[in-house]
Formats: C-alpha cells, sequence, structure tokens
C-alpha cells in the first residue's frame, strides 16, 4: 500500500481521536490538537466535515483569525457546510464572526445547508432479533446530537441477543452531511411517532411493547417521550442524556405522573451536566412511585461507557422486568 493510500476506520477509533483532540483543547493545547486532528483526518473520509470544523476552530484559536479564514476556505473548497446558527454561536470562531470573508463563507455553508434540508425525508435502520420471539418487543434507539444512526448502531444491536427488534431512527434536523439533531422536539416525536406506528402495522398489532432508549439529546428525548406519554412506551434507557427543559418534565410528572413506565440511566462520574439531571429525573420518578436505576460510571465523562452490552443487557433486564415476571 503506497503511503497516500490510507484505509479508512471506523466508529471505535475515531472516538479515541476524538478523545484524544478534545482533551488536549480541554487542556489549551490547541496547537497539538490541531495537528493531530490534521495527521489522522485522512484516515476518516467518513467524518470529514466533523474533521474540517475541529480544525478551522482549533487554527483560529492556535493561529489566529487569517490563518483561520484560510482554511475555512480549503474546507468550503472541500464541499463543508454547516448550518450558520452553529458558524454564528461557536464560541472558538468569536474573532471572526461579523468579518466579511467570514460571512460570505458561512453564506455559501447555509446555501448548502437549505439545499441539503430540503431533499432529506425521514428513514431508519431496522435490526431483526438473532431469533424471533413468540411475540415482537421492541427498541427505539435514537442517536445523539450532531451524529446518525451509523455511529450509534453498533451500541444498541447487542440488544439483538434479548430478541429485541431495534430500530434506529435518523433525525432530519441536519446539522451537516449525515449528521443532525433533535431540537425540534414537535418535528422529532412526529417522525418517531411514524416509525413506531409502521411497525406495529406491520406487525399486525397496536399492543406491541416499546421501549425507547437513546445517547445525549438522544437520551433526553427518550425520558420525555415516556414520561410525558408522547407515545405509548413502557419505558427508557438513557446514555449520557442531556435534558434542556427538565423542569417543564418535572412540572408534568406532578401535574399527571404516568403509570407504570421503568427508566435506566447510565452517566459518566466526569458528565457533571447530564450527570445532575439524571439524579433528578430518578428522584422525581422515585417520587412519583416509578422504578429508575441511575449507573453512575467512574472516569467516564460524556460519553458510553466501555463494555455497553452487559449495561445494555442489563438496562434491558430491568426495564422490561415486569413484563417478564
Amino acid at each position: 500500500m503506497r503511503s497516500e493510500e490510507v484505509e479508512p476506520v471506523g466508529e471505535a477509533e475515531f472516538r479515541q481521536l476524538r478523545a484524544a483532540v478534545f482533551d488536549l483543547y480541554a487542556q489549551g493545547r490547541h496547537g497539538e490538537a490541531l495537528a493531530l486532528a490534521t495527521e489522522e483526518a485522512r484516515r476518516f473520509p467518513q467524518y470529514a466535515n466533523s474533521l474540517y470544523f475541529w480544525r478551522i476552530c482549533l487554527t483560529c484559536l492556535a493561529h489566529g483569525a487569517d490563518a483561520a479564514l484560510d482554511a475555512f476556505h480549503a474546507a468550503v473548497e472541500a464541499g463543508f457546510w454547516l448550518p450558520a446558527e452553529m458558524l454564528h454561536t461557536q464560541p472558538d470562531l468569536a474573532t471572526l464572526q461579523g468579518d466579511s470573508e467570514f460571512e460570505e463563507l458561512v453564506a455559501a455553508c447555509q446555501a448548502r445547508t437549505e439545499v441539503a434540508r430540503a431533499k432529506v425525508v425521514p428513514w431508519e435502520l431496522t435490526l431483526p432479533p438473532k431469533e424471533l420471539p413468540r411475540s415482537p418487543r421492541l427498541l427505539v434507539a435514537l442517536h445523539g446530537n450532531n451524529s446518525n444512526v451509523r455511529q450509534s448502531k453498533e451500541y444498541w444491536e447487542p440488544a439483538n441477543d434479548l430478541a429485541w427488534t431495534v430500530i434506529l431512527p435518523q433525525s432530519t434536523q441536519l446539522t451537516g452531511p449525515d449528521v443532525a439533531v433533535w431540537n425540534d422536539r414537535p418535528r422529532a416525536v412526529a417522525e418517531i411517532s411514524r416509525h413506531l406506528s409502521e411497525f406495529r402495522a406491520a406487525h399486525a398489532s397496536e399492543a406491541v411493547p416499546a421501549l425507547a432508549a437513546g445517547f445525549d439529546l438522544g437520551g433526553g428525548l427518550a425520558i420525555w417521550l415516556t414520561l410525558a406519554e408522547a407515545l405509548d412506551l413502557e419505558g427508557f434507557i438513557a446514555v449520557a442524556p442531556s435534558l434542556p427543559d427538565l423542569g417543564e418534565l418535572a412540572q408534568r410528572l406532578v401535574e399527571r405522573p404516568p403509570r407504570g413506565v421503568r427508566g435506566y440511566i447510565v452517566a459518566g462520574a466526569k458528565d457533571t451536566k447530564c450527570l445532575e439531571g439524571s439524579r433528578r429525573v430518578v428522584a422525581l420518578m422515585h417520587e412519583r412511585g416509578l422504578a429508575c436505576e441511575l449507573v453512575v460510571v467512574p472516569g467516564l465523562a460524556h460519553d458510553f461507557p466501555p463494555g455497553f452490552t452487559q449495561t445494555l443487557h442489563q438496562a434491558l433486564h430491568f426495564v422490561a422486568a415486569e413484563r417478564q415476571a
């Protein structure tokens, strides 16, 4: 293999790179983070858009506005885009925001965003169980913000071992090529509801038991869908859940608590923001007589824990305990 022929590598390797780059960033070692992201970029063509964004931000921090504009130009020429709202609110680009050259590049990115958003349609990835159960049961697994089903598939697929069908809906709220968020909740609920209804219709039953699961805002949405009874769900499994509107959810639980639902939350001890919200959810559910387990993983930040397959199996047994009894 010639040196310029680099075989793309997978999701686990990219997570390692992201952790290393973000660790250097957190330490203020921006030049080293930039060098690492630049050196490794060609190994991850499937993440080119994210890597271009990191490199623009890190160039701005390490080498200033002019160098960052050069990096931004090169990225746009290579096909990079992000929505204007993200570029205008990124603190690392504060010295560029409002500059005429920067704004021209932002406009080019926004134009690409609008074209992509006009074409996007809802879709999902379905992972059937390894052995068909007597009656179907469904895990609706939601990817994190600025992510996609491809990046989250490996985490939720082990539910197939326990005879669960897994559906991974892809959000249509695009923030880049092949990545999206769940920020518009009514739109997210409508799309997820359609996926769930289609599955139940295909199995000629409205009573197919279903759980919601997810990571980051996908995890927060899984909690909200269950506890606010936005969909007919029996429980949730949430990893590092982001809960931007916990106060609203708490009020709903006081006014109209759901009946019989169960929850399981996994949060890192270093993920202080999500851990605080997770503890609040557990307390709120316990106050309403609802079962919810919280697993705090030492040393973990905002990520899935190592050995998540075993954790997922434990979570499925716990959340589906009443039905299995």
